[in-house]
């Protein structure tokens, strides 16, 4: 989840890491290095460990976090920044919503004490 806020404040202050940098970042905060390991498990393909850790498997498998985060900065960044404002006045007006919600609740339950003094009321 870390990724999230630091991608975001390298973006707001136009500040890029090194390509080396960006990838060893992503690499570990991301979950695509798990995809490959979970598509070999629901295929049903497995490996013996000698090919599965062997350095040509390990470099490719290395590619597969690269490939997602590429494809997703280059596809998905505008979109995202459409987005992101609608978002954000989502969350504001939520926020907003819920602030009235919390408040008329605590009112009610402080200012009408008597409602739970008397108990319940038997029908006539």
């Amino acid at each position: 989840m870390e990724a999230y806020p630091t991608e975001a404040s390298w973006r707001h202050a136009r500040l890029w890491p090194s390509p080396t940098r960006f990838r060893e970042f992503v690499r570990s905060t991301s979950a695509a290095p798990a995809f490959p390991l979970l598509s070999d498990h629901l295929s049903g393909l497995y490996l013996r460990a000698s090919v599965l850790n062997s350095s040509f498997v390990t470099a490719l498998r290395a590619l597969v976090p690269d490939h997602t985060m590429a494809v997703d900065d280059v596809y998905s960044a505008r979109r995202e920044a459409r987005a992101a404002p609608a978002g954000c006045a989502a969350l504001r007006r939520m926020t907003r919503l819920l602030r009235h919600w919390f408040a008329g609740n605590l009112t009610w339950h402080t200012t009408a004490p008597r409602r739970y003094a008397t108990g319940a009321r038997r029908p006539a």
